[in-house]
């Protein structure tokens, strides 16, 4: 075909892209003419090419010398010859004869391109397909030629050739079980090498995530459903005294409180029954190797590891935190009882002071008109009003005396806001109340009386019940109000939350449904 091109002959190029499937490497074409003129120069053409390529499988350093030589001299030739042997395994000589043709294979692509071009398939004669094989050609001229000859031949054929035709079925049957192990053994080695790169890209995945978790200060943790860690990272294990071997396999159980137990067992048991989603990041206290107690703020998500469950659990050490805000809470104590007694000591004294003179120019005796003397008086009354509400000011920020138990301190608080704030408390104290220790009092009182402020002013409250218990040992501050607050927490409730870490309690806020929101503050626990 490439000689009758050379010589300016028409020719026909079926492109490989037409058909849905893939054809034969190599295939030679001629032409009828050809083969009805001179066909023993068309099959020796075709064993010869065969010859050739039977060659170059033998001698592949040979031919890749000649093809870079004569016909491609710009070819690299280390790229040529990797591409010479590949393409002999995939002709696999071993298996396949050289030049065999597998029919079902070939009638397939036939009926292909006769529909990629627009012919009908059931319009084509029987058998075409094979006609256009040189071999069948040349039988289908003989059988119209010598019919003859061939029906006289019949009987001997038919006894000659079961043998062969058994043989040759053999041979088929070799030959399809070869191609098809070739295939199978083509497909194994694809599959190998996926595995093989899917492998690569898991290791470095996996050595991607020790890095990031060995790499991050906060102590990271995979635990399954049972509430055992199947992996902890090194500063897990160092934030709790541990080491990394005496983790792996223990439950969680380890590090819980008698405090915190039940309620971080509730919180996972309710993440593995998928009843509580939003419960993914929270604060608890846990327990260290040496018995000392970590503040941690807790981030949980679900995974999947290997086809199970499991829960990824990013541990933060809030010691620090907690020691700033602690500090910070006791400042701000420190500077409210200054301000307080600065204003009992300066301003609070001068009130006084201006009352007694106005008294004294009252009862001095001296000619005064009627219209001095009311204006005199106006000004004794003012006085003594911003002497009444500085005493409560002051009160406030100096929240109990020395000897002032923690009962009575709230009693006068509900008074007090009433006077000022115009809100109605209701005091409920029980147990034993009076033991509180005077620091743990203070702040108790303080959390009462910030609730009370942000009820008053924030929520608009008209009441608020407050209710103290206490067994000697932990006790519970319970407030409530009708107030209406907006979405979202203050900056008080985050002050409540710090006066509560110093007492080493726990502070819940929930809104009620019936309006209103309800602060328990539980320490000594």
């Amino acid at each position: 075909m490439i000689a009758r091109y050379l010589h300016g002959s028409p020719v026909v190029v079926l492109a490989a892209w037409i058909q849905r499937a893939p054809q034969y490497g190599e295939l030679l074409f001629t032409t009828r003419d050809n083969i009805k003129r001179a066909p023993e120069c068309v099959l020796a053409f075709r064993e010869a090419s065969l010859r050739g390529w039977e060659h170059a499988n033998c001698h592949i350093e040979e031919a890749v010398d000649l093809y870079c030589r004569r016909v491609v001299p710009s070819a690299d030739r280390d790229t040529v010859l990797r591409e010479a042997e590949v393409r002999r395994d995939l002709m696999a000589p071993a298996f396949l004869e050289m030049g065999y043709i597998d029919r079902r294979r070939w009638r397939e692509r036939v009926r292909d391109i006769a529909e990629s071009i627009g012919i009908e398939v059931p319009r084509m004669p029987a058998g075409y397909a094979d006609r256009l094989l040189a071999d069948h050609y040349l039988a289908h001229r003989l059988r119209r030629r010598r019919w003859l000859i061939t029906m006289l031949a019949a009987g001997a054929a038919v006894l000659v050739s079961v043998g062969g035709l058994a043989m040759l079925w053999l041979k088929c049957m070799l030959r399809r079980r070869a191609a098809e192990l070739n295939a199978v053994h083509v497909r194994l080695q694809q599959e190998s090498e996926r595995r093989r790169i899917a492998a690569k890209e898991l290791a470095q995945a996996e050595a991607l995530a020790k890095a990031l978790s060995d790499g991050i200060s906060d102590g990271v943790a995979l635990t399954d459903v049972g509430r055992r860690y199947l992996y902890v990272n090194p500063q897990m294990a160092a934030l709790y005294g541990y080491k990394v071997r005496e983790l792996v396999g223990q439950t969680f159980d380890l590090l819980l409180t008698p405090a915190e137990a039940q309620r971080l067992r509730r919180y996972f048991d309710l993440r593995v029954q998928g009843e509580r989603r939003d419960l993914h990041r929270y604060e608890a206290t846990l327990r260290a190797k040496n018995g000392d107690l970590r503040p941690v703020e807790i981030s949980v998500n679900e995974v999947a590891v290997r086809g199970e469950r499991a829960f990824v659990s990013v541990h933060r050490d809030l010691s620090e935190s907690k020691r700033m805000a602690r500090d910070t809470v006791r400042i701000v104590e420190w500077e409210r009882r200054r301000i307080g007694q600065d204003l009992h000591d300066t301003i609070g004294q001068d009130l006084t002071g201006m009352a007694y003179l106005l008294e004294a120019l009252l009862a001095g005796g001296a000619a005064l008109s009627p219209e001095q003397a009311e204006c005199i008086g106006n000004a004794l009354a003012l006085c003594r009003r911003a002497h009444r509400r500085l005493r409560g000011f002051v009160a406030g920020l100096l929240p109990l005396g020395p000897d002032e138990p923690l009962a009575d301190g709230l009693r006068r608080l509900a008074t007090n806001s009433f006077e000022r704030l115009g809100v109605s408390c209701e005091v409920s104290v029980a147990g034993q109340a009076k033991d509180i220790e005077l620091s743990c009092a203070g702040h108790l009182f303080q959390m009462v009386q910030e609730a009370v402020e942000n009820a008053a002013r924030l929520g608009r409250a008209s009441q608020v019940r407050i209710t103290l218990a206490y067994d000697g040992v932990c006790g519970q501050l319970q407030v409530d109000d009708n107030g209406t607050f907006p979405d979202g927490e203050g900056p008080e409730i985050a002050i409540m939350r710090c006066r509560a870490d110093i007492l080493r309690g726990r502070l819940d806020v929930r809104r009620k449904d019936k309006g209103g929101f309800s602060l328990l503050c539980t320490f000594g626990s």
